[in-house]
């Protein structure tokens, strides 16, 4: 019976003897770190605080806030187109230009009959102030009298000098009417003038060119 218990107890006596090896191995094993790792080539991104607007696509069609035709408001001939089909205007900015010639001319007449007013007018109030300053001379008391009074003046002489006081009035009058027409025929001409340049009326762009 000796010799069958035998190989029955050796492996167990060998799984045993493996088992407490390695658990003496086991014990006595110290667990170190291993270098740390360096990463090399890349590209750091510092990150920063942005308000990012919220956006909607839509589908739609855009019409301009305020439109308008332009055309020249006299007759003539056209010398100069300054700006072409989608170039930004300025208001004021002169679009076309018109032949001036004739309105030029026009306007340089109407300055030189406002010019010529302007002396009749000074002319006038002069001889005005010559019967204002003589009439009232013969007006001048001496003591209790006027020299019309003393009989130092004849009635006649004393008729036309009040004459011509009023005459003068009348004529300073009309020089100053007439200088009032030379003015406004001047700004007539001006404004026809003005005309031979077709303008933007406001800011904005030019969309058609005719």
């Amino acid at each position: 019976m000796k010799m069958k218990l035998l190989p029955q107890l050796i492996p167990i006596i060998v799984v045993l003897a493996v088992l407490a090896g390695l658990t003496a191995c086991g014990s006595n094993q110290e667990v170190t770190a291993g270098p740390p790792e360096t990463v090399r080539d890349v590209q750091v991104i510092k990150l920063q605080e942005q308000t990012i607007p919220d956006t909607f696509d839509a589908v739609g069609t855009v019409h301009a806030s305020r439109t308008a035709p332009l055309a020249a408001q006299v007759m003539g001939v056209i010398t100069a187109v300054n700006v072409r089909e989608g170039d930004a205007v300025k208001q004021g900015q002169v679009l076309a230009t018109i032949d001036d010639v004739q309105p030029r001319a026009a306007v340089e007449q109407a300055q030189a009959a406002l010019s010529a007013a302007e002396h009749e007018v000074a002319a006038a109030e002069a001889e005005l102030a010559l019967a204002q300053s003589t009439f009232k001379r013969m007006q001048t008391l001496y003591g209790m009298q006027t020299l019309y009074d003393k009989k130092s003046l004849s009635p006649q002489e004393f008729d036309e000098a009040r004459t011509r006081l009023e005459s003068a009035g009348a004529r300073r009058d009309t020089a100053r009417a007439s200088r009032a027409q030379a003015a406004a025929a001047l700004a007539q001409a001006r404004t026809h003038l003005d005309y031979t340049r077709v303008r933007a009326p406001f800011n904005g762009v030019v969309t058609d060119r005719r």
